[in-house]
């Protein structure tokens, strides 16, 4: 699964109804191993030593949102949906496989 602006754009609406446009959303992809992860609470889960994170992030405000997705890496596998405001956590979801 990729994460990409228009994933982005639904969850932000979904999760914390706020309109973002495609156009405005910046994404990379970064390779980590899982102590790599900045979100401790990650680092609980059974996840495979090496994990592939999809990033969007946009300002929408003000205000500076980061969402990432965190992948098994052979199969993609999404496991974990982190998101933060302003470098504050707002949500970690464990995604069901």
């Amino acid at each position: 699964m990729y994460f990409g602006p228009e994933n982005f754009c639904i969850f932000m609406k979904g999760e914390f109804c706020i309109d973002v446009r495609e156009e405005e959303v910046g994404e990379e992809t970064t390779y980590l191993l899982k102590e790599e992860l900045s979100i401790e609470e990650a680092w609980t889960y059974d996840f495979p030593d090496e994990v592939r994170v999809d990033y969007c992030n946009v300002t929408v405000e003000g205000q500076e949102w980061i969402i990432g997705v965190v992948h098994e890496m052979v199969e993609s596998i999404p496991l974990l949906l982190i998101a933060t405001k302003n470098g504050n956590l707002s949500v970690v979801k464990k995604l069901s496989i």
